[in-house]
């Protein structure tokens, strides 16, 4: 790539633009951290002014974006997945190239990292970063302020006169030594919701995920590679986000926390002397069913409060072919015995995928029903539609079924796994899938550990019966409530 297309001598900071990620978010009573961002940019921040632009929590972000390019950035920076994030990400990236034409778009992110040469065509993305972002982004960062050859930096790709060139991909990093995120850039405040009335912040602790699941991004992003942080640094973090912000509850980002029995022990024995608790989002029924009852005991004595599962499906048949680990037997055994403990059990489900029958997704909700009954504290997803992630053995499935591959952004953009803007690959119609989906999200009380509008959860409980009514029928042929529910999904 030649340069000279660049501004020269740049004298602004690094740029950061978070899209809108979901309705998730705005049920909350504040979103998430843009964890992706902050990490992406940790190394980077020794060196340079960081402005991070996020659509959720700024309204003015058009002028704020604006503010920020008129000052000769150094470049501007966006993350994104597939799916409607890819349509805000895009209206950033043409606002700057008609504010700045000269400062350098790059995108990062789980879509770009999967489809790196598709991606880096499109007019509005000038230089795409492949996997993890923290040394590609520093090395870019220097690349760009001193001018010297793109091809000299790990782990991006680019376009050179037409023609796609990628350079060496970037070591992992050492999630240990790592420097801390950039709180700094942020106001924190924006970025704690309040679960079960206490202030929550997300945190990383670990990265990739030792399975093979065969619809998942991870086994290609991360390499079936799980990088940890020692419990010490783990520790170190909580005490620092409750000494510095005030934090009362911690939910750990990480695919899949307790893979390691050593370091998860040392983990709670020494949150037992902080007073937060604490959540995980990825956990596997395989490492959770060998926990005994001591070790469970001691985890609710630490705060522990919730555990997310990917159990996907309840068929055996698709769990062979999605590879999942654990049988529906052990997954019943498993959330009976947790019942005691009283921790809130997420369960994660997915539909639409190569090859499933209307009798998988029967065995999928029966399962979901009968761990409602084993366990009160058990909570189901929404059943999410599968996205056909490039590069995963799922992927190349849907393709021999039939399933085109978008040829734009803009096309991959109009995917989502809620609501009803998903890809059709499964047996049933589409609106038995988005049907499915509005079902099991109000089917049980997961609205319940969050703190939403009060006429939010009265329409809720009013409107559970007949949502498990539908369920237990799978009976959606009559659903004139989809009107309201398809209003609520797209804020």
């Amino acid at each position: 790539m030649d340069l000279r297309a660049f501004r020269q001598n740049p004298s602004g900071a690094i740029v950061l633009f978070q899209p809108a990620v979901g309705y998730m978010d705005s049920v909350r009573s504040k979103p998430a951290l843009p964890l992706s961002l902050l990490h992406a940019v940790s190394y980077a921040a020794r060196h340079y002014e960081v402005v991070l632009i996020d659509q959720r929590v700024q309204p003015d972000w058009r002028a704020r974006l604006e503010r920020a390019l008129a000052d000769r950035p150094l470049l501007l920076g966006i993350t994104c997945y597939t799916g409607p994030m890819i349509t805000d990400a895009l209206e950033a990236a043409a606002m700057a190239r008609r504010v700045d034409p000269e400062a350098p778009i790059v995108w990062g992110g789980v879509h770009v990292g999967l489809q790196p040469e598709h991606s880096a065509q499109h007019p509005l993305v000038d230089i795409v970063v492949r996997g993890e972002g923290e040394i590609s982004l520093l090395e870019l960062s220097h690349a760009l302020a001193k001018g010297t050859p793109l091809e000299d930096v790990p782990g991006i790709g680019y376009m050179d006169e037409g023609v796609y060139r990628e350079t060496p991909a970037a070591e992992y990093i050492d999630t240990s030594t790592a420097p801390e995120i950039p709180y700094h850039v942020v106001d924190v405040e924006d970025y704690m919701p309040l679960y079960e009335g206490r202030r929550s912040l997300y945190m990383e602790s670990s990265r990739g995920c030792p399975y093979a699941c065969t619809y998942c991004y991870n086994v290609f992003f991360n390499k079936r590679r799980w990088r940890p942080q020692s419990p010490e640094r783990v520790l170190e973090r909580v005490r620092y986000l409750k000494e510095e912000f005030g934090v009362e509850d911690v939910y750990f980002t990480d695919d899949d926390f307790f893979i390691n029995a050593k370091r998860s022990r040392a983990i709670v024995e020494g949150l037992l002397d902080i007073d937060v608790t604490w959540q995980v989002q990825g956990s596997d029924i395989i490492c959770i069913s060998k926990m005994d009852d001591d070790f469970l005991q001691l985890l609710k004595d630490s705060g522990f409060r919730r555990f997310t599962i990917g159990i996907e499906t309840g068929s055996p048949r698709m769990r062979k072919i999605m590879r999942k680990e654990g049988s529906v037997e052990l997954i019943k055994e498993t959330l009976t015995r947790l019942e005691k403990f009283g921790f809130i059990v997420f369960g994660s489900f997915i539909s639409n995928t190569p090859g499933e029958t209307r009798e998988d997704i029967r065995q999928s909700v029966d399962l979901m029903q009968t761990l409602h009954k084993v366990n009160s504290n058990f909570r189901n997803s929404p059943v999410y539609h599968y996205t056909p992630f490039p590069g995963t053995p799922m992927f190349k499935q849907a393709v021999e079924d039939g399933f085109v591959p978008p040829k734009t952004m803009e096309e991959w953009s109009h995917f989502s796994y809620e609501g009803n803007g998903f890809v059709h690959i499964g047996s049933q119609k589409p609106e038995f899938y988005e049907r499915l989906y509005v079902a099991t999200l109000v089917n049980d009380h997961k609205v319940d550990e969050y703190t939403v509008p009060w006429w939010t959860r009265a329409a809720v409980s009013l409107y559970r019966p007949i949502a498990n009514a539908r369920l237990r029928h799978l009976y959606f042929d009559w659903m004139p409530e989809m009107a309201v529910a398809r209003r609520v999904i797209a804020k």
